[in-house]
Formats: C-alpha cells, structure tokens, sequence
C-alpha cells in the first residue's frame, strides 16, 4: 500500500513537472494559475469608541498570507476567461495607541491576540495575453466576505507627561464579519532579459459588505445603520522563467476594511476596522 502511495505521489509530481517544463503558458484552451505569499508587517484592529471616528485603533505587527488559484478558458492569445478563488489574512498580537485625555497625552498597549480574513470569489476577464508569456491583465468582480476578532487579556497605559505606567487585567473579546462584493484589477507584467524575465505586478480592489452583526465577549449584538467599506492593492517585482511557468516575487500588500454603525436601539455612532500592510514573499505557478 505504501509503495502505490509514493508510485502515484510520484507519476503525479512528474506529470505537474513535466506539463511546466514542456507546456505553453498562455497558449489557449484551459489555464490554471496558482500563487502563494507568505510575509509579515503591521496589523491594525479598531472596535467600539464613542463614535465612528474615536475608535480604538490599534496597531502592532503580525504574520500574513496571500493564497490564490485561478482557471481561464480562452484562445490562444489577447483574451480569457477567468474564476479565482482568493483567501489573504493576518495575525493579530499586542497593538498600541495614543489618546489624549483631560490634557494628559497617553499610550496604550493591550495585550492580546487575534486574527483576520478576507476571501474572493472573482469573474473576470483576462486581457493582453501572449502564447510563452506569463503577462497579463486582469478586471474582476466577484462576492467578498471578510472577518476578524480580537482576544484582549491585559491592557498597559503610559502618560507620555510625566512617564508613570499603570498596568492591570483587561479581559474584552471581540469580533465582527460581513460579506458583500468586490471589484478590481490586477496586472502581471513580464519583460524578456534573455536568461529570464522581469516582473513587475500591480492591483487594486475596493469593496462594499453588508454587516448586521458583532459580538463582545461571546454575546452577539445586533447593529443597524451599517456601513461598510474597504480597500486594497498591492505591488511588487520578480523573476520569472516563463517557458517553466514560475516567477518568484517580493511585494507589499495592503487591506482594509472600515465599518460605521449604531447598536439596536441606540443612537451612539460606533465603529469597527481591521487591516494590514505587510511584506510578502510569493510564488506563482502557471500551466
């Protein structure tokens, strides 16, 4: 049994490595594009507040990921037809912020952890394409959903007057999620040097998401006059050697998505966010 698990496991690396030596990229009939990022950088998490913009927003670093897998049908140049499935997130630790209060200028740190998502499901339309040349541009639209929650176990608050520090247990849980749709662009640029290629890769989304809904400390609240939005892009560059259909990228990616809203019967404006903007290492293969 074990021999025909590594006699499969195999035939089946072989033939992926086979069909990027030897296949086209680009070259018409069915495509499959997978990429994988994984990097770090800045996450920022905002809830409550006794309005929209007095959120707490704190900021503090985190690990993040950006996982696609697209397939296009199409002729064998200029255009295709894509579906992708797209899933980026972070890691939430300890944030920080500052605030002014009766004067006194203070930071605080809480200390905690937590996490987010954001995943795409997209159509669209790829553009410019070349048989051999993994280029190409691509206008999406599509349903988005996104999520985050955040566990706070202490919290720290420094005057930055007169240096004190105070420091106690601040037990908060919270957390929110919505989905609605998104649209966008992404562009993958090559350009031929002889021993490989040059890329070149930018994009850019916004989103609108339909949130009815939070919850604090396990409870689920119920919020009416919800707005929310959001946006991203990234951009970076690479190598690529194309005839394998692989290119190796270093770029900065950012997301973030912004909400207002009352709590049922209350009149007091409230406000919910989450983001981040982070370094990431990725790999794309295209068959």
């Amino acid at each position: 049994m074990k021999k025909t698990f590594i006699f499969y496991l195999s035939a089946l690396i072989a033939v992926f490595l086979s069909s990027s030596i030897f296949a086209e990229v680009n070259n018409g009939g069915l495509g499959i594009n997978v990429h994988l990022g994984l990097g770090g950088g800045n996450s920022v998490y905002a809830i409550g507040g006794d309005n929209a913009s007095n959120s707490q927003i704190g900021v503090g670093q985190g690990g993040g990921y950006d996982l696609g897998a697209a397939i296009s049908v199409g002729p064998a140049s200029f255009y295709s037809f894509a579906a992708e499935l797209n899933v980026s997130g972070a890691s939430l630790g300890d944030l920080e912020w500052t605030d002014t209060e009766d004067g006194n200028d203070l930071t605080y740190k809480q200390y905690g952890e937590g996490a987010m998502a954001f995943v795409d499901l997209r159509l669209g339309l790829r553009l410019f394409l070349e048989p051999g040349d993994m280029g190409y541009t691509y206008f999406y639209g599509g349903l988005k959903s996104f999520s985050a929650d955040y566990k706070m176990t202490k919290v720290r608050i420094k005057d930055n007057d007169t240096g004190l520090t105070s420091e106690g247990v601040a037990l908060q849980d919270t957390g929110a999620a919505g989905a609605g749709w998104v649209v966008g662009f992404k562009d993958f640029s090559t350009l031929n040097f002889g021993l490989g290629s040059i890329v070149t890769t930018l994009s850019f989304w916004y989103f609108e998401c339909n949130m009815d809904e939070k919850t604090e400390m396990g409870n689920t609240i119920k919020i009416e006059n919800s707005t929310t939005k959001g946006f991203g892009g990234e951009f970076g560059v690479g190598y690529a050697i194309e005839p394998m259909g692989l290119a190796i990228t270093l770029s900065w990616r950012g997301e973030v998505v912004y909400n207002e809203h009352n709590e049922v019967g209350s009149t007091v404006d409230e406000g919910f966010g989450a983001g981040y903007g982070m370094f990431l290492l990725g790999a794309t293969f295209e068959l």
